[in-house]
């Protein structure tokens, strides 16, 4: 049974879900579900990729005879390629509790596969791995249907394999990706040094694009704009501008007060 003495650890970020983690203390083996998105489109209304990977962690615990935690470690927007889940993150946090003991020995940290936790170059996302494991934690993967300590990382040859395979598998994808996102800013770039109009929708609110002249102008918003900027050049702060512009009837963007 749990006890009803309870533990909470806040991430530096936003990160981790939108409370403070709920942690159960108890003897039993308990299971954190840690879910990460790298863009914050991935967490809007949808959540459609924190909700598929959410799915399969009730019925993994139940295979394994887990007791789920309350919450999820979440970590919305934060990408695992450069490490940043491991810095600064929901991620960063749950480590951070095991360590200072409030996380309990023996708990598994379950994700969907392992991209999730880390896609790092290979020496270290092995770093971060072993990092689990010297903290007496295992890991959860639900795609393979295996929870991986240090006993069964260091015995048994077929796990070892199939982890090793993953990660270099999630690092080389996210480094073709992220390749080819650069080399296409650096086309867009090119043809921009050329003196072709290239994404002109990227453009200051009070502009807009005419495409029978190939020329951006000035729009209704541009008075709003223009007087924001003589308000902070005649030394008003933030509250009295924002003031000044609401009593003279200057909309912000959304059609709005400013504020």
């Amino acid at each position: 049974m749990l006890s009803t003495k309870r533990a909470t650890i806040t991430s530096t970020v936003k990160a981790p879900a939108d409370r403070p983690i709920d942690i159960p203390t108890t003897e039993s083996r308990i299971a954190f579900s840690y879910l990460r998105v790298s863009s914050a489109k991935q967490a809007g209304e949808d959540r459609s990729g924190l909700d598929r990977q959410g799915d399969a962690f009730i019925t993994f615990c139940d295979r394994h005879g887990l007791i789920p935690s309350l919450d999820p470690v979440v970590d919305k927007g934060i990408s695992a390629y450069r490490g940043s889940n491991r810095r600064k993150g929901a991620l960063a946090a749950f480590l951070e509790a095991a360590r200072n003991g409030t996380i309990p020995e023996g708990s598994v940290l379950v994700v969907e596969d392992l991209d999730r936790f880390s896609r790092e170059a290979p020496s270290y996302a092995e770093a971060n791995l072993h990092q689990v494991f010297e903290l007496g934690l295992a890991i959860g993967i639900c795609r393979d249907d295996v929870i991986v300590d240090r006993a069964k990382y260091d015995t048994d040859i077929g796990v070892w394999l199939q982890l090793l395979v993953r990660r270099d598998a999630a690092h080389d994808y996210s480094k073709k990706l992220s390749e080819r996102v650069l080399a296409a800013h650096e086309r867009t770039r090119e043809r921009e040094r050329n003196g072709e109009r290239v994404n002109t929708h990227w453009r200051p609110q009070w502009l807009d694009y005419d495409e029978e002249t190939d020329s951006f102008v000035l729009n209704d918003r541009w008075p709003t704009y223009r007087r924001a900027v003589d308000l902070c050049l005649e030394g008003n702060g933030q509250v009295r501008a924002a003031q000044a512009l609401n009593a003279e009837g200057h909309l912000n963007s959304h059609g709005k007060l400013w504020a």
